[in-house]
Protein backbone atom coordinates (compact mmCIF):
# COMPACT_ATOMS: atom_id res chain seq x y z
CA UNK A 1 0.00 0.00 0.00
CA UNK A 2 3.14 2.07 0.60
CA UNK A 3 3.92 2.30 -2.96
CA UNK A 4 0.37 3.56 -3.82
CA UNK A 5 0.76 6.30 -1.79
CA UNK A 6 4.14 7.45 -2.97
CA UNK A 7 2.94 6.76 -6.59
CA UNK A 8 -0.47 9.21 -5.84
CA UNK A 9 2.26 11.89 -4.39
CA UNK A 10 3.75 11.61 -7.54
CA UNK A 11 0.76 12.41 -10.10
CA UNK A 12 0.91 15.62 -11.25
CA UNK A 13 -0.79 18.60 -9.13
CA UNK A 14 -4.32 18.69 -10.79
CA UNK A 15 -4.27 14.85 -11.32
CA UNK A 16 -3.66 14.41 -7.83
CA UNK A 17 -6.05 17.18 -6.33
CA UNK A 18 -9.05 15.46 -8.63
CA UNK A 19 -7.61 12.12 -7.60
CA UNK A 20 -8.01 12.93 -3.73
CA UNK A 21 -11.08 14.70 -3.73
CA UNK A 22 -12.88 11.82 -6.00
CA UNK A 23 -11.26 8.93 -4.06
CA UNK A 24 -9.81 9.69 -1.30
CA UNK A 25 -12.67 12.43 0.21
CA UNK A 26 -15.20 10.71 -2.00
CA UNK A 27 -16.65 13.46 -3.75
CA UNK A 28 -18.78 13.57 -6.90
CA UNK A 29 -17.42 14.93 -10.02
CA UNK A 30 -19.97 17.73 -10.00
CA UNK A 31 -18.56 18.50 -6.25
CA UNK A 32 -15.03 18.52 -7.41
CA UNK A 33 -16.25 20.27 -10.57
CA UNK A 34 -17.45 22.77 -8.39
CA UNK A 35 -14.68 23.31 -5.55
CA UNK A 36 -12.21 23.55 -8.23
CA UNK A 37 -14.06 25.58 -10.40
CA UNK A 38 -13.70 23.43 -13.80
CA UNK A 39 -15.85 21.22 -16.16
CA UNK A 40 -17.11 18.02 -15.51
CA UNK A 41 -15.06 16.77 -18.01
CA UNK A 42 -12.12 18.41 -17.11
CA UNK A 43 -12.95 16.34 -14.08
CA UNK A 44 -13.38 13.07 -15.96
CA UNK A 45 -10.57 13.20 -17.84
CA UNK A 46 -8.09 13.98 -14.90
CA UNK A 47 -9.43 10.99 -13.02
CA UNK A 48 -8.69 9.01 -16.07
CA UNK A 49 -5.47 10.25 -16.57
CA UNK A 50 -4.41 10.06 -12.93
CA UNK A 51 -5.67 5.99 -12.84
CA UNK A 52 -3.84 5.25 -16.10
CA UNK A 53 -0.63 7.07 -14.61
CA UNK A 54 -1.33 4.83 -11.19
CA UNK A 55 -1.37 1.76 -13.01
CA UNK A 56 1.62 2.47 -15.02
CA UNK A 57 4.19 3.08 -12.14
CA UNK A 58 2.48 0.47 -10.16
CA UNK A 59 3.16 -2.11 -13.12
CA UNK A 60 6.26 0.01 -13.19
CA UNK A 61 7.07 -1.36 -9.79
CA UNK A 62 6.12 -4.50 -9.75
CA UNK A 63 8.29 -5.43 -12.80
CA UNK A 64 11.05 -4.24 -10.70
CA UNK A 65 10.64 -5.72 -8.13
CA UNK A 66 9.88 -8.99 -9.75
CA UNK A 67 12.77 -8.97 -12.30
CA UNK A 68 15.14 -8.27 -8.53
CA UNK A 69 13.81 -11.63 -6.93
CA UNK A 70 14.70 -13.11 -9.83
CA UNK A 71 17.85 -12.24 -9.95
CA UNK A 72 18.37 -13.17 -6.32
CA UNK A 73 16.80 -16.96 -7.17
CA UNK A 74 19.55 -16.96 -10.09
CA UNK A 75 22.19 -15.93 -7.99
CA UNK A 76 20.84 -18.19 -4.79
CA UNK A 77 21.17 -21.13 -7.09
CA UNK A 78 23.88 -20.90 -8.89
Amino acid sequence: MKCIYEEIENLPGSCRKVFSMSFVKGMSNKEVAEALQITNQSVRSSKHRAVKLLRIAILNRDIIVTNFIYCCVLAWLS
